[in-house]
């Protein structure tokens, strides 16, 4: 009996031992100012960039460097107007518009490139890469492969010519609308080497997303009614190498919410999942797997929150946010999150709640049947935006998920969050791990799950501080190291 004892002693010092471990911040950076307008790039084995500034601003950015080790190695301020970065051979390639200096409603006339050296962060080039002609609204796709290096645009011609003040529905529409689209490929000297009109009737298509592989093919895809295309373009002959299209039951092209997308691990598919409200006023979503070596396309279809258990929707608006997909030994996955949006009611004052909740994992096989389905609850309450995707990650069979729950108190405006992560094991498809952990926050305080980097076991979590949820657009960050065992 004595050794019996001391055998459950000794586990639960083991069992609260480690779940120590995954509360303690190894190591903290130097404030920065500025929010991650985008997630990290990395650009060598333990350097990585972002872009940081106002939120929803693209002008007045700074280029942050930092390593693994939470040193910031320099900071450098963007051109105005910043569109998008990209790993150039061994240093850095910004893209901006003067253009869109105050907003991305403007024509763009000229997008300009800025090559930055990744050691030292100095300016090693800058140049006008495009001048285009303004009459209509062009939206500019930077295409990159998965490690994020350059291999060109796709610019989408709209129907829209120019915002305007008394019929912004109108305009709007206009401007998701496609007339054509060209892409776009650079030589070395960042000079346009090829401009491939794309052979396409793109009336009444709604364009979704661009990508490319390593080779450099393209794909892209888009919507009409009741039916989803993607089409497959060669990088070697700058022709169509693919069409393949999907049915979509009870869809209606004003009726699309949430859309995301990726190549499969041998970049040869396109695999899309995307949610929309149907004819039928429920949630549908698809996932689909466009297999282009066998010009086959593989669907599957659900109604999520029938699948959440979730009561219908009761005068707020609310959707399925797709935050990712991935793929572990020919099982696909995918990652959505419930969201929805009500007033709160203060004394007198009034503000709109943005709900981030409950998570829902789906697993699938390599011909899009439904495998499994799990069902996380979670609840991430602001009166923004900021900061509320989740972060993933795939680490061997295990898929980590994490996000900012709050606290349990009612009262939002003094409400703090605490950071919850999901670990699942992929080959059972079951939940082994769903912690809370509390990393000193505050109520102006939460953490950007979906920025965070991964090294081996150890995440280098964003955390936003002095934070303003009502109005404020100013953010610092910190970035912290904290060692997870999965």
């Amino acid at each position: 009996m004595k050794d019996l004892l001391k055998h459950s002693f000794f586990i639960l010092f083991f069992f609260f031992t480690f779940c120590s471990k995954a509360q303690e911040i190894k190591a903290t950076s130097e404030t920065i100012d500025g929010y991650p307008i985008n997630r990290p790039m990395k650009i060598s084995d333990n350097e990585y960039v972002y872009a940081a500034g106002k939120y929803g601003e693209r002008s007045g950015l700074d280029l942050v460097k930092f390593t693994t080790g939470l040193q910031v190695t320099w900071k450098k301020p963007l051109p105005d107007g910043f569109i998008r970065m990209a790993n150039w051979k061994d240093n850095i390639v910004v893209f901006s518009s003067p253009e869109w200096d105050k907003n991305t409603y403007s024509n763009i006339k000229t997008i300009k490139a800025t090559l930055i050296d990744a050691k030292t962060g100095s300016t090693l080039l800058t140049k006008d890469i495009l001048n285009l002609d303004d009459k209509f609204y062009i939206y500019p796709f930077v295409l990159t492969d998965s490690s994020d290096h350059f291999k060109g645009f796709l610019l989408r011609y709209s129907n829209l010519e120019h915002v305007k003040m008394f019929s912004q529905g109108k305009s709007f529409d206009q401007m998701h609308e496609t007339q054509k689209a060209d892409w776009v490929m650079l030589d070395d000297k960042m000079g346009v080497k090829s401009t491939t009109a794309l052979n396409i009737d793109f009336n009444g298509l709604n364009f979704l997303i661009a990508t490319c592989n390593t080779k450099g093919d393209l794909f892209f895809s888009v919507t009409e009614e009741g039916k989803l295309t993607a089409f497959k373009y060669s990088a070697e002959t700058m022709e169509k190498a693919g069409t393949l299209s999907v049915i979509l039951p009870r869809f209606s092209k004003d009726a699309l919410r949430w859309y995301y997308g990726d190549l499969s691990g041998d970049e040869k598919d396109l695999v899309c999942s995307f949610s929309y409200r149907g004819t039928d006023k429920l949630n549908n979503t698809v996932t689909i797997r466009f297999d282009f070596s066998n010009n086959t396309a593989f669907s599957s279809m659900a109604d999520p929150k029938t699948k959440m258990e979730l009561e219908k929707s009761k005068g707020r608006f609310d959707n399925f946010e797709q935050f990712g997909i991935g793929l572990y030994n020919n099982k696909f996955i995918t990652l959505q999150q419930y969201n929805s949006s009500g007033d709160y009611v203060q004394g007198t004052e009034v503000h709109t709640v943005y709900y981030n909740d409950d998570i829902l994992v789906s697993f699938f096989d390599e011909k899009m049947q439904a495998l499994k389905q799990i069902s996380i609850k979670a609840s991430f309450p602001t009166f923004t935006s900021y900061g509320k995707n989740p972060g993933y990650k795939i680490a061997g069979n295990r898929l980590i998920i994490f996000t900012n729950v709050l606290d349990g108190k009612k009262i939002l405006l003094q409400a703090n969050f605490k950071l919850k992560y999901i670990i699942i094991d992929l080959d059972k498809m079951e939940i082994i791990s769903d912690t809370v952990v509390d990393l000193n926050s505050t109520s102006k305080s939460i953490i950007d799950a979906s920025s965070t980097v991964w090294v081996g076991n150890t995440a280098l979590l964003f955390r936003l501080t002095e934070a303003n949820f009502f109005s404020v657009k100013d953010f610092k960050v910190k970035l912290e190291k904290v060692e997870f065992n999965y």
